[in-house]
């Protein structure tokens, strides 16, 4: 590697939710040398995600610089056309040039590794292999197509991205997320000497994947704590092996490299999981058909024929992982037959309905006419009815205390052509310790139960992290404010390429040196913010 090259390199590597509220005690403990030595020099803060802060909708608004209501991710999951059935979405729902399009469209070589929501790959210039979620046994996850067998050829045979072990088998599972990590070191570490490439994103997704079922073993005031001092070492030994990753990737870089940390969240403990479905019947707000069916999976729901009860019970019998499988695919015999028994959106009564609960982090949609397939709300109902279900919010409370202290409306969050297909209300917990995690829309009869499934979960605050081995990036000590909105802004005005006219984050000047050329430049936009200028005054000196 040319550490003399002059061609500047940017080069992002992605931490899924990483927390400083981990880091910076392993750091002041001299357990995390790599995080120290770019703390020390670089620009670094909190990043603050999305109010929702699910990592689909995150990690592409890092990449687009856009709220989903511009880009068009909302969550792992959308509703189907004209139906209350959900699909999962892909990178073909997604809706807005991402920075990789930006870059390759300047003549920027770009490589793409690990990122979400990229899935199916799609041709770029240079190289992408897809990120969670990603079906990698289709063999068709990598650009171009035989890019996957030269890294198997090169770099292991085994080589995957994807975890093929539950999470309840817990050193197992841990295990595996310590060699995919190793994985994405050994295959950027691979790029980076394989070619020249201007703008490279590379993400490691352990601290996510194991901060959600890992977070008991460090949290002593967990109601699922258990004393295992093996175990309790085991999200920091992801960040520790992060951390060597980093170190072995700045080795290979030019000395005009810039390096940005960036999580797409933060990570705190949940204690409990909140039925906001059951909750919404309770109040009135959501019915259920009364016939002899439904009549009948009620019952059943009521003797505890629960997909909350049954998942403890595939735990018991080693077949989650094979549950999981099964609930994923339309196909499934198995999702088939629950179906007959257990409650679902066929069994909701949506004439007399008006609002439900759908997706993974405690969004309500009102049942509106004219948007909804059975729409039962007229609009004019529409501002009181999500008045209503706000106050009542702020009334559900749990052992005296309240339970979602942040409460949102929707169109205060999201702004942009696809605005309507986000939720009506968001309501969160600002600590984590509730949330509201779909897994299936009816899982439990009991409004709040001790989280079934995981131990940890995203909170809103992740990190940033800006560095260089030059002149160009000042340092900030923790004090700086960044959102997930910035990041593509910055990395296209450090290229020095136009910015979308419609882009929702600000470029973070305040990072860079007051003698640094990106102090200096000129903030470039989309040619056509001219056009439209010129658009709007023409009409203007009509009228």
């Amino acid at each position: 590697m040319n550490k003399n090259t002059p061609d500047m390199k940017v080069v992002v590597v992605g931490i899924d939710g990483a927390t400083w509220r981990l880091i910076k005690p392993w750091v002041n403990e001299g357990k995390l040398p790599t995080f120290k030595k770019l703390m020390g020099k670089g620009a670094w803060g909190i990043l603050e995600s999305l109010e929702v802060p699910i990592s689909s909708a995150s990690w592409v608004t890092i990449t687009t610089g856009k709220n989903p209501g511009k880009h068009n991710i909302f969550d792992f999951s959308t509703r189907k056309e004209n139906s209350y059935d959900i699909r999962p979405v892909s990178s073909k729902d997604i809706k807005s040039k991402q920075i990789w399009d930006i870059l390759g469209d300047h003549g920027k070589k770009v490589a793409v590794l690990n990122v979400p929501m990229t899935y199916p790959p799609k041709k770029v210039n240079g190289v992408m292999i897809s990120g969670f979620p990603c079906p990698e046994v289709m063999n068709n996850f990598t650009y171009p197509k035989n890019l996957i067998n030269e890294l198997r050829r090169e770099i292991s045979k085994d080589i995957h991205f994807q975890p093929k072990t539950a999470p309840h088998n817990e050193e197992e599972f841990l295990e595996e997320m310590l060699q995919i990590t190793e994985y994405v070191k050994l295959t950027t570490l691979y790029l980076l000497g394989k070619e020249h490439f201007d703008f490279i994103m590379t993400v490691f997704v352990g601290p996510d994947a194991v901060g959600h079922t890992f977070f008991k073993y460090i949290d002593k005031n967990h109601p699922k704590h258990e004393p295992n001092e093996k175990l309790s070492k085991s999200i920091f030994k992801v960040y520790a092996k992060i951390d060597r990753a980093i170190d072995s990737i700045i080795k290979e870089l030019s000395n005009n490299a810039k390096v940005f940390l960036v999580s797409d969240h933060g990570f705190s403990s949940v204690y409990y999981s909140v039925a906001l479905n059951k909750w919404l019947m309770e109040k009135g707000y959501l019915k259920l058909k009364n016939s002899p069916i439904t009549l009948f999976r009620r019952f059943l729901f009521n003797l505890g024929l629960t997909y909350e009860n049954l998942f403890k019970f595939a735990i018991k019998l080693n077949l989650v992982k094979k549950a999981q499988d099964e609930a994923y695919s339309e196909k499934s015999l198995m999702r088939k037959l629950l179906e007959l028994v257990m409650i679902t959106w066929n069994d909701i009564d949506w004439s007399n309905t008006k609002a439900y609960s759908q997706g993974n982090f405690g969004q309500i949609f009102i049942n509106l006419k004219g948007r909804e397939p059975k729409g039962s709300v007229d609009q004019i109902e529409y501002d009181d009815l999500v008045d209503e279900i706000i106050e009542d919010l702020k009334k559900f409370k749990h052992d005296g205390e309240q339970i979602f202290d942040v409460i949102l409306r929707g169109k205060d969050v999201y702004k942009g052509k696809y605005a309507n297909k986000g939720s009506d209300v968001i309501c969160l917990n600002s600590t984590s310790k509730y949330v509201v995690s779909r897994f299936f829309e009816f899982g439990s009869k009991k409004v709040i139960t001790t989280h079934p499934v995981w131990s940890g979960t995203h909170d809103r605050w992740g990190i940033f992290l800006a560095w260089d081995d030059g002149e160009d990036i000042k340092h900030i000590d923790g004090n700086l404010q960044v959102t997930v909105k910035d990041i593509t802004p910055t990395i296209l005005y450090m290229f020095d390429i136009p910015i979308p006219v419609d882009s929702d984050g600000k470029v973070l000047r305040e990072i860079f040196r007051d003698g640094s050329k990106f102090a200096r430049q000129n903030i470039k936009y989309e040619d056509i913010k001219l056009k439209m200028v010129i658009e709007r005054l023409k009409n203007e000196v009509k009228l």
